[in-house]
């Protein structure tokens, strides 16, 4: 995905359907990167690799093959699966407002993008979308930097929770333990509602990260339990290699100008 990923396109939705505060974030935008995170070593030996770079090394695996992925925070969830070397995604994204589930699917292959909205029968109606049928997206109708996902490399989505670790332990050959900083987080990451009423708490919330036996990433969770539970994110990673089909959805039909105004707003 890129800078602004799948997170940012639900808010932006809701936010344009006057469902949220707002769309986007103001948190910092440089918090995908992960160079600026410092670290605790727990090498058991001089010759050990340091923690930060074994955990951040454990992405590598998702760019370079076909998987299946989820993240959950709070009432939004995403989910799907994704084929970095043919350039092909497809996600769910669904989030709870006033009792209602909104939900938004996302297929990109290659530079193709189709759309499949739900916003509940008042919403539909005035942006004119049927939420059974998907909807092709023209990327250069899309102005707003960041308003769609286009990039299918996977490491992105666990680098935006990566991106702000503080301290990194290695608790044994497949585990770590430590703490981030979630204000770091761009896209994902608790609302800024949440943010605001924990102050300075957020960036030093417990997480624990699991690898596999290969040392690809499977897991990785921030725990707010002791602070806030909107604090907690979890992000999961599965099927590595596995049998992936993301196909051109049957009967899409280009999408309205109600739409690009949405995604633009």
């Amino acid at each position: 995905m890129n800078k602004n990923r799948l997170a940012v396109v639900t808010l932006c939705v809701l936010a344009a359907a006057g469902l949220t505060a707002g769309c986007g974030t103001t948190k910092d935008s440089a918090g995908g990167s992960p160079t600026t995170a410092t670290t605790t070593a727990a090498a058991t030996s001089p010759s050990a690799p340091d923690p930060k770079a074994a955990l951040l090394a454990s992405t590598k695996a998702l760019d370079e093959a076909t998987f299946e992925f989820q993240v959950k925070e709070a009432e939004q969830t995403a989910k799907g699966k994704m084929d970095p070397v043919k350039k092909g995604a497809a996600v769910n994204l669904s989030a709870k407002q006033e009792g209602v589930t909104l939900t938004m699917d996302v297929t990109v292959i290659g530079t193709d993008i189709y759309m499949r909205l739900d916003l509940g029968t008042v919403l539909n109606k005035q942006l004119g979308v049927n939420k059974a049928k998907w909807m092709v997206i023209d990327g250069t109708k899309v102005t707003k930097k960041g308003a769609l996902p286009t990039d299918t490399s996977g490491s992105e989505i666990a680098n935006d929770l990566l991106g702000g670790l503080v301290t990194v332990e290695r608790v044994d050959e497949t585990h770590f333990k430590g703490t981030v900083d979630l204000t770091k987080m761009a896209n994902f990451g608790p609302d800024e509602t949440v943010l605001t009423k924990v102050g300075d708490k957020a960036k030093a919330v417990p997480f624990t990260a699991t690898l596999d036996t290969k040392g690809r990433l499977t897991e990785i969770k921030s725990d707010g339990t002791g602070i806030d539970p909107a604090l907690t994110v979890d992000m999961t990673f599965s099927n590595f290699g596995g049998a992936v089909s993301i196909t051109k959805p049957a009967g899409a039909t280009p999408a309205p100008a109600s739409v690009y105004s949405m995604l633009n707003g």
